[in-house]
């Protein structure tokens, strides 16, 4: 009568019954370990675990049931909900509250600054005071582009926007003060908000752990970003492995400690978006940078042009880490101690140049007029800014005056002499070095 029974309640075989057993010895082991912190000395649990992994088939099956809350709570949460790695991105939707965990992602927008992807990072510790700063961590090109130039303690306007899902309604709050931002050696700004984290955390807006340490080569990883130029410009997710980097050059700015990944449909607007680690929920890296083909805005590989710098790996995305910061937080609050924070002491950088030389070419045109062209043949000159004027009156080292040329030009000879002031400028807008020509008077 038992056979039948069974059959009917529960449709599981030897083998299946078996192969559970094999699936729980680690939930098992936990168990023991959790009794042997209550007590339980080591030999009476080896002999709990032996005679449970020997029981009787019947035996064994009526236990399953026993066991399946416990191993239920004890699996690894998914994080990425089943994504395989390198699958397209998915959209983020949460109007039933089940990724309220990534809540603390948003759109900031700075006066001056780009629209990109933010973080809002846990900073609390046991003794911050409840009016500790909220602080926002993104990419340093997502506030300003001057190279060579460390901002800190700048008082900012602009807004982020949390609760960032396509299906629910953002929340926006004031920025207050760049504590730091920076494109020289690394991409990374850490930004403060008006409202303190306490009220974040009351509006029900979660931060985000800083990773204490980088992840392994190849571990699953998640990138949580809003780009511009995807459906709606809303949050969204996609997974993929973790890679180390070599330090990239990005005309004109060198970044040393960097990370790479390939996870699908980065664009426009996931600047300065967490980097996660798939089974935790930590941030390890802020991305910066891709030359993913489908990308609107990727980048072009310089590399062949540039002697010292190891080429960029097809289809990939860059970010710089920010495990760094965690030292960096003091009670709560962003420490300027270069003792406790490797951020600090600032300073400006000198740094040479990168764009490539303008070229100018001056002659006459077959009416035996002057002319004066600009060429775009190098690849790396994306436009010039120009200054002309009488040679004795025209200072080419007065910032003022000069002004995009788009097109040859052919010179009357009233105008001449003519000096031209040249500038060559990169498609990050950095100016090369000043060339100065004079444009004879007709014979």
């Amino acid at each position: 009568m038992i056979a039948p029974f069974l059959r009917q309640h529960f449709p599981y075989t030897k083998s299946d019954i078996s192969a559970f057993h094999v699936h729980h010895r680690f939930s098992l082991d936990k168990r023991i370990n959790s009794d042997l912190k209550e007590g339980v000395s080591m030999t009476e649990a080896k002999t709990l675990l032996s005679r449970m992994m020997k029981l009787p088939t019947i035996t064994g099956a009526c236990c399953i049931a026993a066991l399946l809350p416990f191993s239920t709570h004890a699996a690894t949460t998914d994080l990425g909900e089943g994504m395989l790695s390198l699958a397209p991105s998915r959209v983020l939707l949460n109007a039933d509250g089940s990724r309220d965990h990534w809540n603390g992602i948003g759109r900031i927008k700075s006066r001056g600054g780009s629209s990109c992807t933010a973080t809002l990072i846990d900073t609390r510790s046991t003794d911050s005071p409840p009016d500790a700063p909220a602080y926002v961590v993104t990419s340093g090109h997502c506030i300003s582009r001057q190279n060579g130039v460390i901002i800190t303690d700048r008082e900012v306007e602009g807004s982020i926007q949390f609760n960032f899902f396509t299906d629910s309604t953002a929340r926006s709050y004031p920025l207050k003060r760049i504590n730091w931002s920076s494109m020289q050696g690394v991409d990374l700004a850490v930004v403060e908000l008006q409202p303190t984290l306490k009220s974040l955390i009351d509006d029900g807006i979660q931060p985000l752990a800083l990773a204490s340490e980088m992840p392994e080569q190849d571990r699953e990883i998640l990138w949580v970003g809003a780009p511009l130029t995807r459906d709606t410009g809303h949050l969204r997710m996609a997974a993929c492995v973790h890679k180390t980097s070599e330090v990239i050059m990005e005309q004109s700015w060198v970044w040393r400690h960097t990370v790479r990944n390939q996870c699908r449909d980065v664009d426009t607007g996931a600047s300065g978006s967490p980097l996660l680690t798939r089974d935790n929920n930590e941030v390890y890296a802020a991305l910066n940078l891709t030359n993913q083909a489908s990308s609107a805005n990727a980048t072009e590989d310089f590399s062949d042009e540039i002697p010292g710098f190891p080429p960029m790996v097809a289809d990939s995305n860059y970010g710089n880490p920010v495990t760094l910061l965690n030292k960096c937080f003091v009670s709560g609050t962003l420490s300027t101690d270069p003792a406790i924070c490797d951020l600090f002491p600032t300073f400006l950088v000198d740094f040479e140049t990168l764009a490539p030389e303008p070229q100018v070419k001056i002659g006459k045109n077959r009416f035996g007029a002057s002319s004066v062209s600009w060429s775009y043949e190098h690849r790396l000159i994306d436009h010039y800014t120009v200054k002309m004027g009488p040679p004795d009156t025209t200072d080419c080292s007065d910032p003022q005056g000069f002004k995009t040329q788009f097109r040859d030009l052919t010179l009357r000879a009233t105008s001449l002499p003519l000096k031209i002031c040249t500038y060559a400028h990169d498609i990050n807008g950095q100016p090369s070095a000043l060339r100065e020509d004079i444009v004879p008077a007709a014979d």
